[in-house]
């Protein structure tokens, strides 16, 4: 409710707002709901973080072995351009 006063009118509003039809799909959450729901979540991070971890430790050894890998390829092609200039290919 709210009122206005000034140039000799005096004015008053009034105001209600009304929530039509069903909740929709919000679930009333309980304290001790909420406090498992995270504990899980925090598990289910840690748990991420460790396979995260893990994944990058491989991802280095795999660019390690790839790196190896062109070094050996570049190393072999060399050696076939020469065999093929001496034998005239």
């Amino acid at each position: 409710m709210g009122t206005t006063v000034g140039y000799n009118d005096n004015m008053v509003t009034v105001g209600a707002s009304f929530k039509v039809g069903e909740r929709g799909n919000v679930k009333k959450v309980y304290p001790g709901e909420a406090a498992k729901e995270l504990t899980s979540l925090k598990k289910h991070v840690a748990e991420q973080d460790k396979k995260l971890v893990s994944q990058d430790q491989r991802i280095g050894q795999l660019e390690t072995m790839l790196k190896e890998q062109k070094e050996i390829n570049e190393k072999q092609q060399q050696i076939i351009a020469k065999l093929a200039a001496k034998v005239g290919v």
